[in-house]
Protein backbone atom coordinates (compact mmCIF):
# COMPACT_ATOMS: atom_id res chain seq x y z
CA UNK A 1 0.00 0.00 0.00
CA UNK A 2 1.34 3.20 -0.86
CA UNK A 3 0.46 6.76 -0.09
CA UNK A 4 1.45 10.15 -0.17
CA UNK A 5 4.57 11.38 1.75
CA UNK A 6 2.58 13.53 5.07
CA UNK A 7 5.05 15.88 4.42
CA UNK A 8 4.15 16.71 1.20
CA UNK A 9 1.15 19.02 0.10
CA UNK A 10 -0.89 19.33 -3.17
CA UNK A 11 -3.74 20.98 -4.81
CA UNK A 12 -5.20 21.35 -8.38
CA UNK A 13 -4.65 24.00 -10.36
CA UNK A 14 -7.25 23.91 -13.11
CA UNK A 15 -6.03 20.31 -14.87
CA UNK A 16 -3.03 20.26 -13.43
CA UNK A 17 -1.67 19.58 -10.05
CA UNK A 18 0.99 22.15 -7.77
CA UNK A 19 3.27 20.23 -5.38
CA UNK A 20 4.68 21.91 -2.53
CA UNK A 21 8.10 21.57 -3.30
CA UNK A 22 6.46 23.71 -6.49
CA UNK A 23 6.76 20.53 -8.90
CA UNK A 24 4.06 20.68 -11.27
CA UNK A 25 2.18 17.97 -12.93
CA UNK A 26 0.00 17.01 -15.84
CA UNK A 27 -3.64 15.95 -15.19
CA UNK A 28 -2.74 12.29 -15.45
CA UNK A 29 0.22 12.88 -12.96
CA UNK A 30 -2.53 14.64 -10.72
CA UNK A 31 -5.26 11.88 -10.64
CA UNK A 32 -2.25 9.44 -9.94
CA UNK A 33 -1.48 11.52 -6.92
CA UNK A 34 -5.20 11.83 -5.73
CA UNK A 35 -5.58 8.08 -5.82
CA UNK A 36 -2.35 7.29 -3.75
CA UNK A 37 -3.14 10.32 -1.78
CA UNK A 38 -6.59 8.32 -0.25
CA UNK A 39 -4.06 4.77 -0.18
CA UNK A 40 -3.80 2.70 -2.97
CA UNK A 41 -2.02 -0.11 -4.49
CA UNK A 42 -0.33 0.22 -7.47
CA UNK A 43 -2.35 -2.29 -9.54
CA UNK A 44 -5.82 -0.47 -7.68
CA UNK A 45 -4.37 3.08 -9.56
CA UNK A 46 -3.89 1.00 -12.48
CA UNK A 47 -7.58 -0.63 -12.17
CA UNK A 48 -9.18 2.83 -11.13
CA UNK A 49 -7.40 4.83 -14.38
CA UNK A 50 -8.62 2.23 -16.75
CA UNK A 51 -12.40 2.73 -15.66
CA UNK A 52 -12.06 6.53 -16.25
CA UNK A 53 -10.32 5.71 -19.28
CA UNK A 54 -11.84 3.13 -20.93
CA UNK A 55 -11.13 3.55 -24.92
CA UNK A 56 -7.25 3.24 -23.73
CA UNK A 57 -5.71 0.29 -24.00
CA UNK A 58 -5.04 -1.47 -20.61
CA UNK A 59 -1.66 -2.54 -21.49
CA UNK A 60 -0.60 1.00 -22.26
CA UNK A 61 -2.64 2.53 -18.97
CA UNK A 62 -0.81 0.14 -16.88
CA UNK A 63 2.60 0.51 -18.21
CA UNK A 64 2.15 4.33 -17.85
CA UNK A 65 0.81 4.17 -14.74
CA UNK A 66 3.24 1.86 -12.85
CA UNK A 67 6.00 4.50 -14.42
CA UNK A 68 4.63 7.27 -13.46
CA UNK A 69 4.37 5.39 -9.31
CA UNK A 70 8.22 4.90 -9.87
CA UNK A 71 8.93 8.25 -10.60
CA UNK A 72 6.40 9.41 -7.52
CA UNK A 73 8.48 6.98 -5.14
CA UNK A 74 11.83 7.97 -6.79
CA UNK A 75 10.91 11.66 -5.77
CA UNK A 76 9.91 10.64 -2.17
CA UNK A 77 6.55 11.55 -3.20
CA UNK A 78 4.81 8.52 -2.87
CA UNK A 79 5.79 6.45 0.29
CA UNK A 80 4.62 3.20 1.89
CA UNK A 81 2.20 3.11 3.92
CA UNK A 82 4.67 0.93 7.02
CA UNK A 83 7.58 3.97 6.00
CA UNK A 84 7.17 5.88 9.17
CA UNK A 85 10.70 7.83 8.49
CA UNK A 86 8.97 10.59 6.39
CA UNK A 87 12.29 12.51 4.35
CA UNK A 88 12.03 16.14 2.83
CA UNK A 89 11.68 16.17 -0.49
CA UNK A 90 13.85 19.25 -1.74
CA UNK A 91 12.18 22.17 -3.65
CA UNK A 92 12.40 22.80 -6.82
CA UNK A 93 15.32 25.02 -7.25
CA UNK A 94 14.04 26.41 -10.30
CA UNK A 95 10.86 27.05 -8.93
CA UNK A 96 9.99 30.40 -10.20
CA UNK A 97 11.01 29.21 -13.47
CA UNK A 98 8.58 26.33 -13.68
CA UNK A 99 5.81 28.25 -12.41
CA UNK A 100 5.66 31.02 -14.84
CA UNK A 101 6.15 28.28 -17.65
CA UNK A 102 3.62 25.92 -16.17
CA UNK A 103 1.41 27.80 -14.07
CA UNK A 104 2.12 31.17 -16.25
CA UNK A 105 2.37 33.12 -12.79
CA UNK A 106 -1.07 32.70 -11.76
CA UNK A 107 -1.66 30.04 -8.91
CA UNK A 108 -5.43 30.05 -7.11
CA UNK A 109 -3.63 31.06 -3.85
CA UNK A 110 -0.36 31.76 -2.28
CA UNK A 111 2.05 28.64 -1.79
CA UNK A 112 3.00 29.76 1.92
CA UNK A 113 2.19 33.31 3.40
CA UNK A 114 4.13 34.81 6.52
CA UNK A 115 2.16 36.00 9.12
CA UNK A 116 3.66 38.58 11.11
CA UNK A 117 1.83 37.96 14.00
CA UNK A 118 3.93 40.71 16.15
CA UNK A 119 5.41 44.13 15.22
CA UNK A 120 7.36 43.58 18.73
CA UNK A 121 10.67 42.60 19.42
CA UNK A 122 13.45 42.34 21.65
CA UNK A 123 16.11 43.43 19.27
CA UNK A 124 16.53 46.91 16.87
CA UNK A 125 17.79 45.45 14.00
CA UNK A 126 19.33 48.42 11.42
CA UNK A 127 17.22 47.26 8.49
CA UNK A 128 14.00 45.55 10.22
CA UNK A 129 11.40 46.87 7.66
CA UNK A 130 9.06 46.67 10.58
CA UNK A 131 9.19 49.63 12.76
CA UNK A 132 10.13 47.54 15.90
CA UNK A 133 8.24 48.13 19.09
CA UNK A 134 7.96 47.06 22.75
CA UNK A 135 4.22 47.64 22.92
CA UNK A 136 1.03 45.67 21.41
CA UNK A 137 0.41 48.59 18.26
CA UNK A 138 -3.30 47.06 17.52
CA UNK A 139 -2.19 43.88 16.66
CA UNK A 140 -4.63 41.03 15.67
CA UNK A 141 -6.30 38.86 18.13
CA UNK A 142 -5.34 34.96 18.73
CA UNK A 143 -8.86 34.32 17.23
CA UNK A 144 -8.51 36.78 14.41
CA UNK A 145 -5.55 34.95 13.33
CA UNK A 146 -6.96 31.49 13.79
CA UNK A 147 -9.72 33.13 11.20
CA UNK A 148 -7.13 33.98 8.48
CA UNK A 149 -4.98 30.49 9.03
CA UNK A 150 -8.86 28.85 8.63
CA UNK A 151 -8.87 30.88 5.35
CA UNK A 152 -5.30 29.78 4.39
CA UNK A 153 -6.59 26.16 4.76
CA UNK A 154 -9.78 26.65 2.90
CA UNK A 155 -8.16 27.85 -0.11
CA UNK A 156 -4.87 25.18 0.13
CA UNK A 157 -2.22 27.41 0.94
CA UNK A 158 0.21 24.70 1.78
CA UNK A 159 2.85 26.59 4.74
CA UNK A 160 2.46 29.26 7.07
CA UNK A 161 5.63 31.08 8.54
CA UNK A 162 5.27 32.73 12.07
CA UNK A 163 7.30 35.69 11.91
CA UNK A 164 6.99 39.43 12.88
CA UNK A 165 8.97 41.38 14.55
CA UNK A 166 9.79 38.67 16.80
CA UNK A 167 7.59 35.67 17.20
CA UNK A 168 8.36 34.66 20.13
CA UNK A 169 7.60 37.42 21.68
CA UNK A 170 3.81 36.96 21.80
CA UNK A 171 1.89 35.14 24.18
CA UNK A 172 -0.11 32.57 21.84
CA UNK A 173 2.46 31.71 18.99
CA UNK A 174 2.53 27.95 20.80
CA UNK A 175 -1.15 28.05 20.38
CA UNK A 176 -1.36 29.62 16.49
CA UNK A 177 1.67 27.25 15.49
CA UNK A 178 -0.66 24.39 16.90
CA UNK A 179 -3.74 25.61 14.99
CA UNK A 180 -1.55 25.77 11.84
CA UNK A 181 -0.43 22.56 12.12
CA UNK A 182 -3.66 20.80 13.16
CA UNK A 183 -5.35 22.74 9.71
CA UNK A 184 -2.94 20.89 7.64
CA UNK A 185 -0.53 23.65 7.04
CA UNK A 186 3.36 23.20 7.24
CA UNK A 187 4.58 25.30 9.95
CA UNK A 188 7.82 27.17 10.31
CA UNK A 189 9.18 30.17 12.64
CA UNK A 190 11.60 32.50 11.47
CA UNK A 191 12.92 33.84 14.47
CA UNK A 192 16.04 35.96 15.73
CA UNK A 193 17.08 33.26 18.18
CA UNK A 194 17.19 35.19 21.26
CA UNK A 195 14.52 33.34 23.38
CA UNK A 196 15.16 30.13 21.10
CA UNK A 197 15.91 28.02 24.42
CA UNK A 198 15.60 23.87 24.45
CA UNK A 199 12.25 24.07 26.31
CA UNK A 200 10.87 26.80 23.51
CA UNK A 201 11.96 24.52 21.03
CA UNK A 202 10.53 21.25 22.30
CA UNK A 203 7.36 23.06 22.73
CA UNK A 204 7.17 24.44 19.25
CA UNK A 205 8.02 21.21 17.94
CA UNK A 206 5.46 19.17 19.80
CA UNK A 207 3.18 22.40 18.72
CA UNK A 208 4.02 21.17 15.19
CA UNK A 209 6.78 23.13 13.78
CA UNK A 210 8.74 21.31 11.17
CA UNK A 211 11.21 24.20 10.27
CA UNK A 212 13.29 26.91 11.83
CA UNK A 213 14.66 30.07 10.02
CA UNK A 214 17.30 31.31 12.34
CA UNK A 215 18.86 35.05 11.21
CA UNK A 216 22.91 35.51 11.50
CA UNK A 217 24.25 38.85 10.15
CA UNK A 218 27.73 37.90 11.08
CA UNK A 219 30.93 35.89 11.78
CA UNK A 220 31.47 38.09 15.02
CA UNK A 221 29.74 39.09 18.09
CA UNK A 222 30.72 41.90 17.49
CA UNK A 223 29.11 42.66 14.03
CA UNK A 224 26.02 40.78 14.83
CA UNK A 225 24.98 42.23 17.97
CA UNK A 226 25.53 45.53 16.65
CA UNK A 227 23.41 45.17 13.96
CA UNK A 228 20.92 43.61 15.76
CA UNK A 229 21.25 46.05 18.61
CA UNK A 230 20.81 43.09 21.23
CA UNK A 231 24.07 42.21 22.88
CA UNK A 232 24.62 38.66 23.51
CA UNK A 233 22.14 37.44 20.76
CA UNK A 234 25.32 36.12 18.65
CA UNK A 235 25.96 33.42 21.24
CA UNK A 236 22.37 32.49 21.77
CA UNK A 237 21.75 32.13 18.37
CA UNK A 238 25.02 29.79 17.73
CA UNK A 239 23.52 28.12 21.31
CA UNK A 240 19.81 27.70 19.74
CA UNK A 241 21.30 26.47 16.59
CA UNK A 242 23.85 23.88 17.71
CA UNK A 243 20.53 22.86 20.05
CA UNK A 244 17.99 22.21 16.78
CA UNK A 245 21.00 20.59 14.92
CA UNK A 246 21.26 18.37 17.65
CA UNK A 247 17.49 17.05 17.88
CA UNK A 248 17.78 16.65 13.91
CA UNK A 249 15.17 19.27 13.48
CA UNK A 250 14.87 20.99 10.04
CA UNK A 251 16.79 24.75 10.31
CA UNK A 252 17.85 27.11 7.92
CA UNK A 253 20.13 30.21 8.33
CA UNK A 254 19.18 33.22 6.39
CA UNK A 255 21.97 36.19 6.63
CA UNK A 256 21.18 40.06 5.26
CA UNK A 257 24.40 41.39 3.62
CA UNK A 258 25.15 44.61 4.57
CA UNK A 259 28.20 47.11 4.73
CA UNK A 260 28.79 46.10 8.61
CA UNK A 261 29.68 42.30 7.72
CA UNK A 262 30.56 42.18 3.15
CA UNK A 263 33.39 41.40 4.30
CA UNK A 264 33.05 38.45 6.86
CA UNK A 265 29.85 37.33 5.20
CA UNK A 266 31.98 34.53 3.73
CA UNK A 267 32.90 33.64 7.07
CA UNK A 268 29.20 33.05 8.19
CA UNK A 269 29.76 30.09 6.38
CA UNK A 270 32.12 28.20 8.40
CA UNK A 271 30.42 29.66 11.53
CA UNK A 272 27.44 27.60 10.93
CA UNK A 273 28.65 24.72 8.87
CA UNK A 274 31.02 24.37 12.18
CA UNK A 275 27.72 23.79 13.98
CA UNK A 276 26.26 21.64 11.60
CA UNK A 277 24.12 23.54 9.36
CA UNK A 278 23.48 22.65 6.35
CA UNK A 279 21.23 25.45 4.94
CA UNK A 280 22.37 29.05 4.73
CA UNK A 281 21.01 31.75 2.18
CA UNK A 282 22.99 35.26 1.89
CA UNK A 283 20.15 37.89 0.90
CA UNK A 284 20.93 41.21 -0.03
CA UNK A 285 19.46 43.85 1.73
CA UNK A 286 15.38 45.04 0.78
CA UNK A 287 14.97 48.88 1.29
CA UNK A 288 11.90 49.10 3.45
CA UNK A 289 11.43 49.84 7.13
CA UNK A 290 14.48 50.90 8.78
CA UNK A 291 16.58 50.29 5.82
CA UNK A 292 15.29 52.77 3.59
CA UNK A 293 16.29 55.31 6.61
CA UNK A 294 19.95 53.61 6.85
CA UNK A 295 20.72 53.39 2.90
CA UNK A 296 24.25 53.69 4.04
CA UNK A 297 23.84 49.79 4.56
CA UNK A 298 23.27 49.04 1.35
CA UNK A 299 27.03 47.50 -0.18
CA UNK A 300 28.44 49.12 -3.24
CA UNK A 301 29.10 47.42 -6.90
CA UNK A 302 32.53 47.22 -5.78
CA UNK A 303 31.58 45.32 -2.53
CA UNK A 304 29.26 43.08 -4.05
CA UNK A 305 31.38 41.91 -6.60
CA UNK A 306 34.53 41.13 -4.07
CA UNK A 307 32.17 38.93 -1.97
CA UNK A 308 31.04 37.27 -5.12
CA UNK A 309 34.36 36.17 -5.44
CA UNK A 310 35.06 34.93 -1.90
CA UNK A 311 32.03 33.27 -1.70
CA UNK A 312 32.23 31.24 -5.22
CA UNK A 313 36.08 30.50 -4.40
CA UNK A 314 34.97 29.53 -0.78
CA UNK A 315 31.54 27.50 -1.97
CA UNK A 316 33.88 25.31 -4.16
CA UNK A 317 35.79 24.18 -1.58
CA UNK A 318 33.39 23.45 1.19
CA UNK A 319 31.46 20.31 1.72
CA UNK A 320 28.07 19.65 3.59
CA UNK A 321 26.24 22.59 3.45
CA UNK A 322 23.78 24.67 0.60
CA UNK A 323 24.86 28.21 0.37
CA UNK A 324 22.17 30.01 -1.17
CA UNK A 325 23.82 33.27 -2.99
CA UNK A 326 22.38 36.89 -2.76
CA UNK A 327 20.14 37.74 -6.39
CA UNK A 328 22.10 40.46 -7.88
CA UNK A 329 22.60 42.08 -11.30
CA UNK A 330 24.17 39.15 -13.85
CA UNK A 331 26.80 41.81 -14.66
CA UNK A 332 28.54 41.51 -10.94
CA UNK A 333 28.40 38.32 -11.11
CA UNK A 334 30.48 37.77 -14.54
CA UNK A 335 33.29 40.50 -13.28
CA UNK A 336 33.59 38.94 -10.34
CA UNK A 337 33.35 34.61 -11.35
CA UNK A 338 33.10 34.82 -14.86
CA UNK A 339 30.09 34.46 -17.30
CA UNK A 340 30.94 30.63 -17.20
CA UNK A 341 30.70 30.51 -13.63
CA UNK A 342 27.72 32.60 -13.53
CA UNK A 343 25.87 30.57 -15.89
CA UNK A 344 27.10 27.11 -13.64
CA UNK A 345 25.68 29.11 -10.44
CA UNK A 346 22.49 29.92 -11.98
CA UNK A 347 22.26 26.06 -13.54
CA UNK A 348 22.56 24.69 -10.39
CA UNK A 349 19.80 26.56 -9.14
CA UNK A 350 21.77 28.60 -6.40
CA UNK A 351 20.48 31.95 -6.81
CA UNK A 352 17.37 32.59 -5.25
CA UNK A 353 14.60 34.65 -6.58
CA UNK A 354 11.47 36.00 -5.38
CA UNK A 355 8.39 34.93 -5.54
CA UNK A 356 6.62 38.04 -3.87
CA UNK A 357 3.04 37.74 -5.17
CA UNK A 358 3.38 35.09 -7.12
CA UNK A 359 3.80 32.46 -4.62
CA UNK A 360 3.51 33.77 -1.46
CA UNK A 361 2.94 37.23 0.23
CA UNK A 362 2.58 38.27 3.71
CA UNK A 363 0.22 39.67 6.02
CA UNK A 364 1.35 42.32 8.75
CA UNK A 365 -0.07 42.40 12.30
CA UNK A 366 -2.70 44.38 12.11
CA UNK A 367 -3.98 42.42 8.92
CA UNK A 368 -2.72 43.99 5.81
CA UNK A 369 -1.55 41.76 2.92
CA UNK A 370 1.58 42.80 1.38
CA UNK A 371 4.02 41.41 -1.19
CA UNK A 372 6.72 39.63 1.20
CA UNK A 373 7.55 40.63 4.59
CA UNK A 374 9.99 43.05 3.88
CA UNK A 375 8.25 45.16 2.08
CA UNK A 376 7.57 47.77 4.88
CA UNK A 377 4.53 49.47 5.63
CA UNK A 378 2.71 48.49 2.44
CA UNK A 379 -1.06 47.65 2.05
CA UNK A 380 -2.68 45.71 -1.14
CA UNK A 381 -5.94 44.88 1.41
CA UNK A 382 -6.90 44.29 4.75
CA UNK A 383 -7.50 41.01 6.07
CA UNK A 384 -10.64 42.31 8.49
CA UNK A 385 -12.09 44.15 5.91
CA UNK A 386 -11.47 41.74 2.78
CA UNK A 387 -10.37 37.63 2.16
CA UNK A 388 -6.80 37.27 1.43
CA UNK A 389 -8.43 35.29 -1.52
CA UNK A 390 -10.17 38.36 -2.95
CA UNK A 391 -6.70 40.45 -2.32
CA UNK A 392 -4.46 37.53 -4.17
CA UNK A 393 -7.27 37.31 -7.03
CA UNK A 394 -7.37 41.64 -7.39
CA UNK A 395 -4.65 43.47 -6.70
CA UNK A 396 -3.36 45.42 -9.49
CA UNK A 397 0.40 45.12 -7.29
CA UNK A 398 0.37 40.87 -7.64
CA UNK A 399 -0.79 41.36 -11.16
CA UNK A 400 2.27 43.58 -12.15
CA UNK A 401 4.54 41.47 -9.94
CA UNK A 402 3.11 38.29 -12.13
CA UNK A 403 3.83 39.80 -15.52
CA UNK A 404 6.38 42.23 -15.26
CA UNK A 405 9.48 41.28 -16.94
CA UNK A 406 13.63 42.07 -16.20
CA UNK A 407 13.57 43.35 -20.31
CA UNK A 408 11.10 46.16 -19.51
CA UNK A 409 12.41 47.73 -16.14
CA UNK A 410 14.36 50.33 -15.54
CA UNK A 411 17.09 50.77 -16.88
CA UNK A 412 17.28 47.22 -17.72
CA UNK A 413 15.51 47.66 -20.32
CA UNK A 414 18.88 49.33 -22.33
CA UNK A 415 20.74 46.69 -20.32
CA UNK A 416 22.53 44.23 -23.37
CA UNK A 417 22.34 41.58 -20.53
CA UNK A 418 19.14 41.96 -19.63
CA UNK A 419 17.99 38.77 -20.73
CA UNK A 420 20.64 37.04 -18.80
CA UNK A 421 19.43 38.82 -15.01
CA UNK A 422 16.91 36.92 -13.09
CA UNK A 423 14.47 39.26 -11.51
CA UNK A 424 15.60 41.59 -8.44
CA UNK A 425 12.89 42.79 -6.00
CA UNK A 426 9.95 43.71 -8.54
CA UNK A 427 7.98 45.72 -5.65
CA UNK A 428 10.71 47.94 -4.43
CA UNK A 429 9.06 50.64 -6.14
CA UNK A 430 5.88 50.53 -4.33
CA UNK A 431 7.64 49.76 -0.81
CA UNK A 432 9.67 52.87 -0.96
CA UNK A 433 7.98 55.35 -3.07
CA UNK A 434 9.55 56.41 -5.57
CA UNK A 435 7.77 58.71 -7.46
CA UNK A 436 5.01 56.29 -8.18
CA UNK A 437 7.00 54.71 -11.55
CA UNK A 438 6.47 51.16 -10.78
CA UNK A 439 8.59 49.97 -13.72
CA UNK A 440 12.14 51.18 -11.62
CA UNK A 441 13.92 48.46 -10.84
CA UNK A 442 15.43 47.40 -7.86
CA UNK A 443 18.53 49.93 -5.85
CA UNK A 444 20.79 47.24 -6.59
CA UNK A 445 20.20 46.82 -10.21
CA UNK A 446 20.54 50.46 -10.69
CA UNK A 447 23.89 51.44 -9.64
CA UNK A 448 24.87 48.09 -11.32
CA UNK A 449 23.88 49.83 -14.64
CA UNK A 450 25.59 53.22 -13.64
CA UNK A 451 28.65 51.45 -12.94
CA UNK A 452 28.93 49.99 -16.34
CA UNK A 453 26.93 51.72 -19.00
CA UNK A 454 29.36 52.79 -21.44
CA UNK A 455 29.35 48.51 -21.39
CA UNK A 456 26.04 47.96 -20.69
CA UNK A 457 23.84 50.80 -22.91
CA UNK A 458 22.42 48.95 -25.81
CA UNK A 459 23.14 50.05 -29.31
CA UNK A 460 20.84 52.42 -30.26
Amino acid sequence: MYRINPRIKWRWEGDKILLSTFIGMNRIAGEVVELYDKGNEPESVVEAMHKRYPDVLYDKIRSDILAITDQLVTLNIVVSEESEAFEDVPHDPFAMGHIGQYFGNNLTAPVGVACEITARCNARCLHCSIPSTTEDTGELTTDQWKNIIDEMADIKVFGASFTGGEPLVRKDTLDLVKYAHDRGLRVSVATNGYLLDELMIDKLVASGADFFMVSLDGATAETHDTFRGLPGLFEQVKSALQLLVDKKLSVGVISIVTTMNVNEAVDIIDVVKDLGVTRLSLANIRLAGRAAENRYLEPTVEDFTKLLSDLYEKDQKVTGIDVKYPNLPAKLYMESIGTDSYRKVVEQGKIGVCGAGIIGCAISPTGDVKPCDMSGPVSLGNVLKMSLKEVWDTSDVFAHLRTVQVESQIPCRDCQLSHMCLPGCKAQPYQIGEGGNKLLADTTRRQCFDAFRDELMKES
